[in-house]
């Protein structure tokens, strides 16, 4: 009754409004299962994983000194690390594909956060707008077409 209470008493239809408020409320629900999905596999696996409202709900290590260190960052610093033919020799059955696959299953799991914010999207935005970034990437570009140009024979 509440739905129906908060509805613009005016509108022809209450339908549409109603539409939108049980949206609205199925988001709220669905953020917040995924919060307490998130939250339970924290308290299971020692609570180093946290979960602040400050960074969205984004899964993040806190280090030393308060540094926090997202989830996903780590999982990209794992699979750099990781010896793709080691863990094949384990699974002889999987490909290099699919192992990759896996770590990018869990880069975005690391991600997942109820608001549904985007991580890659806010940092590649971020990393275009920087100027000491696109001051970097003009000069790269300028050096190889001068590799290119001088070392052509």
């Amino acid at each position: 009754m509440a739905i129906v209470a908060a509805t613009d008493t005016g509108l022809t239809s209450l339908t549409p409004e109603i539409e939108r408020k049980l949206r609205t409320l199925y988001l709220m629900q669905n953020a917040a299962v995924m919060l307490g999905l998130l939250s339970r596999c924290s308290d299971e696996t020692g609570g180093y994983v946290k979960l602040l409202p400050q960074f969205q709900y984004v899964p993040v290590l806190v280090g030393t000194e308060n540094n926090i260190v997202p989830l996903y960052e780590l999982v990209e610093v794992m699979d750099d690390v990781l010896d793709y033919d080691e863990v094949l020799r384990e699974f002889p059955h999987l490909s290099y594909a699919q192992v990759g696959g896996a770590i990018s299953f869990l880069r975005k799991i690391a991600q997942s956060n109820p608001t549904n914010i985007d991580i890659d999207e806010i940092e590649d935005a971020a990393m275009t707008s920087d100027p000491a970034f696109l001051d970097e990437l003009r000069t790269a570009l300028a050096d190889e077409e001068i590799s290119r140009v001088l070392n052509r024979d």
